[in-house]
């Protein structure tokens, strides 16, 4: 998604508001016990829970931040209510899409930045993909 400079000067104009109002207390610290939630994506006990499909616009994106942090909340909502072993399929599925493409992805890294060496990129987008940890991690193990 392209901004001009225009929406760019707005959006900084809107954060800037935000944080005016509420006060240099709140931008100095947050309480661990904090209420605060990012703006679009309502907390778990909320009574809007997400429902049906957001439109985005023909290339995939969305036409403002405002759906894009909407359609973030709806997708975490819809995450959390899975099941650790479904959880586990799409990580698994997603490590498997990354190691298949990582030869392609390191090269298109080298392309767009024309900076490191293409074994590197192989290398840190296998490594990624394989030992990131998953699901397994929450998996309760006793050792006696």
């Amino acid at each position: 998604m392209q901004l001009d400079e225009t929406q760019i000067k707005n959006i900084v104009k809107r954060v800037a508001e935000r944080l005016s109002q509420s006060g240099p207390a709140a931008q100095s610290s947050i309480p661990a016990q904090s209420n605060i939630q990012p703006t679009g994506i309502p907390p778990a006990n909320s009574p809007k829970r997400c429902s049906g499909k957001i439109n985005t616009a023909s290339s995939g994106g969305f036409a403002d931040i405002d759906k894009a942090v909407e359609a973030a909340g709806c997708s975490q909502q819809k995450l959390d209510a899975l099941s650790l072993g479904t959880r586990g399929n799409i990580i698994a599925s997603m490590r498997k899409a990354a190691i298949e493409h990582s030869a392609a992805l390191a090269k298109l890294c080298i392309e767009e930045t024309k900076r490191g060496r293409y074994q590197d990129k192989l290398n840190k987008n296998l490594l990624a993909a394989s030992k990131t940890p998953g699901v397994e991690i929450l998996q309760p193990k006793a050792y006696t």
